[in-house]
């Protein structure tokens, strides 16, 4: 400590690591919103919930991003059915 007693007013690690948690949680939803508002055809909403969720946490931003992303690389024509072990698309029957 420097004396100047700073170190002591700080909060426990696990506070900042809650607050950091929270963050990043309201950023996900926040550009999943975003999401919502581009696909309602909002362009002008969704770009200002972006920048919003960008910067709270521009890493829950990419991960919402890497979600879509894997899930449009997804058949979801029959859920449960395309892709599964021993059906015709898996098989190649």
């Amino acid at each position: 400590m420097s004396g100047t007693g700073k170190r002591d007013d700080n909060p426990p690690a696990r506070h900042s690591s809650r607050d950091r948690d929270e963050r990043h949680e309201t950023a996900r939803q926040t550009t999943e919103d975003a999401v919502g508002a581009y696909a309602k055809g909002d362009r002008e909403k969704g770009d200002r919930l972006a920048e919003k969720a960008r910067q709270m946490d521009s890493t829950a931003v990419q991960e919402v991003i890497d979600d879509l992303d894997e899930d449009a690389g997804s058949d979801h024509s029959v859920p449960g059915k395309a892709g599964s072990p021993g059906s015709r698309e898996e098989s190649g029957r």
